[in-house]
């Protein structure tokens, strides 16, 4: 038999179904378990490297996380630091062409009985917060309805004279319904502030004020807990349930039945500590 009559032949064979059935067998049996065994130890290689790849890039991502949470907590305390000389008064109705400084220095120097009076000199600015509100119409009634007055800023010249003024704010609270005054605080420390306000209504706690930006909560045992932000960034300020009014209520609750932040033995103490402090 020649070389063409043999390769004539083995085609012929090819085709015949018994003999590629037997081919295939021969195949799974001497060859499919090494290459299968190869390919599985690939594939475990590669999933073990990219564990260790993925691992490597948690840390970084967790200490990346660190850092962008300690700068948050900085930046709000340098934001609040440049505030320190300001303060918000609530409440003085809103006129159209009024003169609010006239306003503003009026109410302090008699609701407040300051002495020596605030003079402008002690004022670096005086304004109302945000633009002018729209009265609304509400429906089926014909009457428009005011919306409420905007909130009046004054940044003082000293941190002095803001002090003389936050020290006689309950006078104005006393007298004057709906009327208060209140520190200018960062939108963290606001929103904080807030929640920690709703906890006591709710009775979980026993009072929520503020201190030259400090947030100081007293808690059920009477115990006065100071807040920080740096805390709140710690659990991730941004894009986190505390971010929601229900998530960062039950967050700050937790914080204080925990025993976080500092805690000051008696409420006396805690207001002598508020009353010395010099800074924000």
């Amino acid at each position: 038999m020649d070389a063409k009559e043999f390769a004539d032949a083995l085609l012929c064979a090819l085709n015949d179904d018994s003999i590629k059935n037997a081919l295939v067998r021969i195949m799974n049996q001497g060859v499919s378990e090494p290459v299968s065994q190869q390919i599985t130890e690939s594939l475990n290689n590669q999933i073990t490297s990219l564990k260790k790849d993925l691992k490597s890039r948690d840390a970084t991502i967790a200490k990346m996380q660190e850092r962008i949470d300690a700068l948050t907590a900085e930046a709000d305390g340098l934001e609040q630091y440049t505030r320190c000389n300001s303060i918000r008064i609530s409440g003085i109705p809103e006129s159209g062409n009024e003169d609010v400084t006239a306003k503003v220095v009026d109410l302090i120097n008699k609701d407040l009985e300051l002495s020596p009076p605030l003079s402008l000199t002690e004022v670096d600015r005086i304004h109302r917060v945000g633009k002018p509100k729209l009265k609304s119409q509400p429906g089926g009634h014909g009457a428009s309805v005011s919306p409420p007055p905007r909130q009046i800023l004054i940044k003082f010249a000293t941190y002095r004279s803001r002090r003389r003024i936050m020290d006689l704010r309950a006078k104005l609270k006393n007298s004057h319904y709906g009327l208060f005054i209140s520190e200018d605080l960062t939108r963290k420390r606001s929103e904080l502030l807030y929640k920690a306000r709703v906890l006591k209504r709710e009775k979980k706690i026993n009072g929520a004020w503020t201190a030259d930006g400090k947030i100081l909560i007293l808690d059920t045992s009477n115990k006065v807990v100071s807040i920080t932000i740096a805390a709140l960034a710690g659990k991730g300020v941004e894009g986190s349930s505390k971010e929601t009014n229900e998530g960062m209520k039950k967050w700050l609750q937790d914080y204080v039945n925990r025993g976080g932040g500092k805690k000051l033995r008696t409420l006396k103490k805690a207001e002598k500590a508020a009353k010395a402090a010099k800074e924000c």
